[in-house]
């Protein structure tokens, strides 16, 4: 019997083949984990201080000074300048509200808010299990956007709790953002068969227009 030999590297799942011997499988993301840099204008990367981490979501907080990140499960915040690391919730997907304060995160019984400093337990904001995601706090009104990863609409839950849907079909939409004035959203749809960019005015009705090209 032969020594065997490898024939592929990096494999993350059980590959398949088929009978004419081609292999198709999911690749691992190579290293496991990243490091966080700042890059300027012009393409330079400054490496922030802190250690390497696995996360896959990561929001910018208002003064810029320090980040949230989504690490197996847990929100967690790191300061840029110092790299020190703090656990803040459990639950994915997290967001700065627009003064700083507060953390918006996809919790198990639907969208909640904490104190950045955690000193009080989670509020319900949106009592909906399942997969919706915060994306967008408008700073001028106090509306959250979100959307359900399953319907891909984009909801609206205004200061008095109160929901409402703002886009849905054709095509799915996810991933709202308000523009610092409060009066437009860009958000990303399907509905000319593959993903781009729109901006569309807020609260409407108004002008929707692409601004990626594919």
């Amino acid at each position: 019997v032969a020594n065997p030999v490898p024939v592929l590297e990096n494999v993350g799942t059980f590959p398949s083949v088929a009978r004419d011997g081609t292999v198709v499988y999911v690749p691992t993301r190579g290293e496991s984990t990243a490091r966080l840099v700042w890059v300027d204008r012009d393409g330079r990367p400054t490496q922030v201080a802190g250690e390497r981490l696995d996360y896959t979501h990561l929001d910018l907080s208002p003064d810029n000074h320090r980040a949230l990140l989504n690490l197996e499960g847990t929100v967690d915040l790191i300061d840029l300048q110092g790299g020190t690391r703090k656990l803040v919730a459990r639950g994915s997907f997290p967001i700065w509200s627009a003064d700083g304060q507060r953390v918006t995160f996809s919790g198990a019984e639907g969208l909640q808010s904490v104190p950045v400093d955690s000193s009080a337990a989670p509020e319900l904001l949106v009592p909906k299990p399942g997969f919706v995601v915060p994306t967008s706090w408008n700073a001028q009104t106090g509306e959250l956007a979100y959307y359900d990863h399953r319907a891909f609409e984009i909801w609206i839950r205004s200061a008095d709790g109160k929901t409402r849907r703002f886009l849905g079909a054709p095509g799915r939409k996810r991933s709202g953002r308000f523009s610092p004035d409060g009066k437009w959203m860009a958000f990303v749809s399907d509905e000319t068969g593959d993903y781009q960019v729109y901006v569309t005015a807020y609260p409407g009705p108004g002008p929707t227009v692409a601004v990626s090209t594919k």
